[in-house]
């Protein structure tokens, strides 16, 4: 696009008949030859735009679709309860040290996130070690979980040790 102006400009100068050995001639052809230059860097420019917005265009597709798993995910509840979820692994994240005794814990109050152990969860109590707010959590919802580690009904498991 700017090529064709510049051409342009170049034969407007031919037309004038300049002799190229005045300076009117020599600041003309200076002139044309710095905007030809500025032409093929702004061309470049345009096209290193074009490029960037399709890699963004990419980009927020991808993000769209992390997006789309994220929500997936924090729709998963491991137990039926929206605030508990299987904790995996060990500090590390190794799944080989996962006994399955560890659950994720966001407390409905303060949102701060904790892990508690198996034992806490099927007492159905815990307390939230940032604000103290008492959670409950309810395991069963048929009378039992189907553990085989604690009474059907959830009866009070500190007798059953």
């Amino acid at each position: 696009m700017y090529a064709k102006k510049v051409e342009y400009l170049k034969g407007l100068m031919a037309g004038l008949s300049l002799d190229p050995n005045t300076n009117e001639y020599k600041l003309f052809t200076a002139i044309i030859d710095a905007i030809d230059a500025f032409s093929g860097a702004l061309s470049d420019v345009e096209e290193d735009v074009t490029d960037l917005e399709d890699t963004l265009d990419g980009l927020n597709d991808e993000m769209d679709s992390i997006s789309d798993l994220m929500e997936a995910l924090g729709d998963f509840d491991g137990d039926g309860d929206d605030n508990i979820r299987p904790f995996p692994g060990g500090e590390d994240g190794d799944e080989e040290d996962d006994d399955g005794g560890e659950y994720e814990v966001t407390c409905p109050g303060c949102t701060h996130v904790f892990i508690v152990d198996e034992e806490t969860i099927f007492k159905g109590k815990a307390s939230c070690p940032s604000c103290k707010e008492k959670l409950s959590f309810d395991i069963g919802g048929d009378g039992g979980c189907g553990c085989g580690r604690c009474h059907d009904g959830h009866k009070d498991e500190e007798n059953d040790d």
